[in-house]
């Protein structure tokens, strides 16, 4: 693992009115960077002050009306050898020195790396809700590499044209400029007069009009926004006799999918569903198991009433020990949740119930908890129900499905609580793992203490195998178990069936936020591991 002295870098920066959090920014840089440079093309804030007092070399240029202008104003500027480029919006994640320490700057066949870029959505800022996008960052400071391009513009080498060589990174940026409250701030509506200048000076451009598409959508002018996703996508001859790794690494592949399924939502949005599955299937040509694209596709199908098949989307992508995702609510939130609409429409309540059990922590939406109710109900488990009923009312007592709810619930008697045949619940770590096994100790703690919340529940047993243990005990009976798995990877969880010698299901790979171990929310954990009992045992 490499890890080596960082060599010499210029932060170089265009601002105008960031006062927000542009100390935040360049604190979050300070420590990797010899200068930091900024352009202000005409703060009324105290932008210039804050980045005067933060050690920043300021420099003003008035505003041209191009961001390319402007960056390659502050790419003049530097000094170092390297340059690293963030916005006034953008903060360095608390790794970035250590991630940027494993670089290996010294390969001669790349001159520029991309950072992963979280775009966060909402005013919370929710990682987990956030959007992710591979962006060059830091590049060779060479008087040839400079940007082109008036809006979103790309780092092109002057004397060819063409995009830099490029290698990906595990930096990420946090990105703030697509909260509602700094957009509102920053007045970035009046961008989309730049966007359609730029369309109208290049119109064959396909990126142009991906990135025309992109602001229409947030404007919610989704007919506008179709008719531009249509037009931007590169054509398949582009990427043929290439490998599918090859394909990943080119910009126009990875942009030219989100042009499909970003269509997709906007066609759904105005009730053409047909276009969405015609959008989503040449998206899926492109990235099979991207969950983004399925979760429109699953979309479609759920509004045109064919539920099977929007189940057949979304199940093995949410089961795969590696999930592809550019936005990270369509995998924490929004594929389980119409995974579980789709199941719940199609009347299978246990496998509903799993899925809707499995977006419990940290959920701000009701509809996950009226759902699972009505799946409770018919399952026969009033101890989930109430539970389900209980968190509902702290998110919104005075939400009008309740009663609703209540209704249906009344219509029929609630069943008792079936008892589960003896089934044991086993976490185990694969022999690779090398975290800390105590750790697993407190978890199996936190979920016990869950458990007895639903103390009805009879035949459970929890118990942490050894890794040597782990074969033998899993080949020693037919009896069914539930296995969290910890993984290598992260230490993520896999909630997996178990019958017999080497034959098992996996039954959902659990979210990233429960690779912690420690878990903070134990009935939630204990809800799931109901719910998949139930769907093991129904």
């Amino acid at each position: 693992m490499m890890n080596q002295t960082l060599p010499s870098i210029s932060l170089c920066m265009i601002v105008k009115n960031e006062e927000r959090r542009l100390k935040e920014c360049l604190a979050s840089a300070k420590p990797i960077v010899q200068e930091m440079i900024v352009v202000d093309t005409g703060s009324s804030d105290r932008s210039v002050e804050i980045a005067e007092q933060m050690g920043a070399k300021v420099f003003h240029h008035p505003w041209e009306g191009s961001f390319s202008i402007a960056r390659n104003q502050s790419l003049s500027y530097a000094s170092s050898d390297w340059i690293l480029i963030l916005d006034g919006d953008e903060i360095l994640s608390p790794e970035a020195v250590e991630d940027l320490s494993q670089i290996d700057f010294k390969a001669k066949s790349v001159d520029a790396f991309t950072f992963e870029i979280v775009n966060f959505t909402t005013d919370l800022a929710i990682k987990t809700e956030a959007g992710l996008l591979d962006q060059v960052r830091l590049f060779r400071n060479r008087p040839q590499h400079r940007y082109d391009g008036c809006v979103h513009n790309q780092l092109v080498n002057t004397e060819t044209q063409d995009l830099l060589s490029q290698s990906k990174t595990k930096v990420q940026v946090l990105h703030y400029g697509y909260t509602p409250e700094v957009w509102a701030a920053q007045d970035k509506d009046a961008r989309i007069v730049l966007h359609e200048k730029a369309v109208a000076e290049d119109p064959d451009n396909h990126f142009i009009r991906y990135n025309y598409a992109v602001h229409l959508k947030i404007l919610k002018r989704y007919e506008d926004a179709l008719e531009q996703f249509i037009l931007a996508v590169p054509p398949r001859s582009l990427f043929e006799g290439l490998s599918y790794e090859q394909c990943l690494e080119m910009t126009e592949f990875n942009w030219g999918t989100s042009a499909c399924f970003l269509g997709a939502f906007c066609a759904n949005k105005l009730g053409a569903h047909d276009i969405a599955l015609e959008l989503c299937n040449e998206a899926l040509q492109r990235r099979p198991w991207l969950i983004d694209t399925r979760l429109r596709a699953a979309e479609a199908y759920l509004a045109l009433g064919q539920y099977e098949s929007a189940i057949q989307l979304l199940e093995p992508a949410l089961q795969r020990n590696t999930a592809e995702v550019l936005k990270l609510k369509a995998l924490h939130f929004d594929a389980p949740y119409r995974l579980g609409r789709a199941l719940f429409l199609n009347q299978e309540p246990a496998r509903a119930a799993a899925a809707f059990t499995s977006i419990l922590p940290n959920c701000r939406d009701i509809t996950v908890c009226t759902h699972l109710c009505l799946c409770a109900h018919a399952l026969g488990l009033p101890a989930l129900w109430q539970y389900a009923r209980q968190r509902g009312e702290e998110l919104d007592p005075q939400d009008p499905d309740w009663a609703v709810i209540d209704q249906q619930v009344n219509r029929l008697p609630m069943l008792g609580n079936e008892s589960f045949p003896q089934c044991e619940i086993l976490l185990c770590a694969l022999d690779e793992f090398e975290g800390d096994q105590e750790q697993a100790k407190v978890w199996l703690n936190h979920l016990n203490h869950g458990l007895a919340h639903f103390g009805s529940i009879q035949g459970v047993s929890l118990s942490i195998l050894s890794k040597t243990a782990k074969a033998n005990v899993l080949n020693s009976s037919d009896e069914p178990r539930l296995v969290l798995d910890i993984k290598d990877d992260e230490a993520r969880l896999c909630l997996v069936q178990f019958e017999g010698t080497d034959n098992f299901e996996r039954l959902y790979r659990l979210p990233e936020r429960y690779q912690g171990l420690n878990l903070a929310q134990p009935q939630e954990s204990a809800a799931l591991l109901l719910a998949h009992l139930k769907f093991l045992h129904s």
